[in-house]
């Protein structure tokens, strides 16, 4: 690992940044931010990140962690990839994972972008996180975060399966550049995703629309992963909904959930 400091003792490997631009960098750039601003959807998100994104920081793997209150990260991932989908996620992008929760330390340490790579000088501390990296279909990863006010991480993106033939301190240049785009662009999607649909009253339950499509899905068999991709909504939000079906509801479970809104008209019988 990393893209750090020459004089670091224990995180090795810093490359210098560049000062400047090419005249085609600022164009792309400049259109980066502005299409940037009409993403509202998850869909939309990852088409804009496999846009002219992928021109200055290719990679087939994004891995988003974003802060979620005391301490708490809320992990998302976007795949262009067949190689890489919901067991490897589960491996490595929870958030109780090591490899969360190392790397997160990691680059709290060291507040600059990090390389997960073979060909990179490395510490033996790192090997662990790197035999991770490549056990999960990752190949190698470049990481990079973003402060908040308070001068805690606001959120962590790591970008896996990279080609690094275009120069490693142009891609800690475009990682300082834009991955505090990337992030206020995403929290954007995750505020839309929260944002709470007209509630739709039935026999005096006040169930809102959004939990009326999940009820309906989970009456068809889909399981949490498949609600939230069908959705597009991260699982973490449809958590949070079930949780507020079943209060609201009085329910144990999901079957219970399903027949109670049978029961109350909010579904219809088969």
């Amino acid at each position: 690992m990393s893209l750090l400091q020459d004089n670091a003792d224990t995180l090795p490997g810093e490359i210098d940044v560049p000062t400047g631009l090419v005249a085609d960098d600022h164009m792309k750039v400049s259109y980066i931010l502005e299409t940037s601003l009409i993403v509202h959807q998850r869909h939309q998100f990852f088409r804009w990140t496999q846009g002219m994104l992928q021109t200055l920081l290719p990679h087939e793997i994004l891995i988003c962690w974003v802060a979620a209150g005391r301490g708490a990260l809320e992990p998302h991932f976007f795949s262009a990839t067949r190689y890489f989908q919901e067991d490897q996620f589960r491996a490595i992008g929870e958030p109780e994972c090591g490899l969360a929760r190392d790397v997160s330390g990691w680059w709290k340490r060291a507040g600059c972008p990090l390389l997960f790579d073979r060909g990179a000088r490395m510490d033996r501390d790192f090997l662990p996180a790197m035999e991770k990296i490549e056990s999960n279909e990752l190949r190698n990863a470049i990481v990079h975060g973003v402060w908040d006010g308070s001068g805690e991480m606001a959120g962590l993106y790591l970008m896996a399966r990279v080609p690094l033939d275009g120069g490693r301190s142009r891609m800690a240049l475009f990682l300082e550049m834009l991955v505090p785009t990337i992030h206020a662009t995403f929290a954007r999607t995750l505020r839309a995703e929260s944002a709470p649909p007209p509630p739709v009253p039935r026999s005096g339950t006040v169930v809102r629309s959004r939990e009326l499509q999940i009820l309906r899905l989970i009456r068809e068999g889909k399981t949490n992963a498949e609600i939230a991709r069908t959705l597009e909504l991260s699982p973490w939000t449809v958590k949070n909904h079930l949780h507020n079906i079943f209060k609201k509801l009085g329910a144990d479970n999901r079957g219970h959930a399903v027949a109670s809104a049978v029961s109350l008209g909010l579904l219809e019988s088969d």
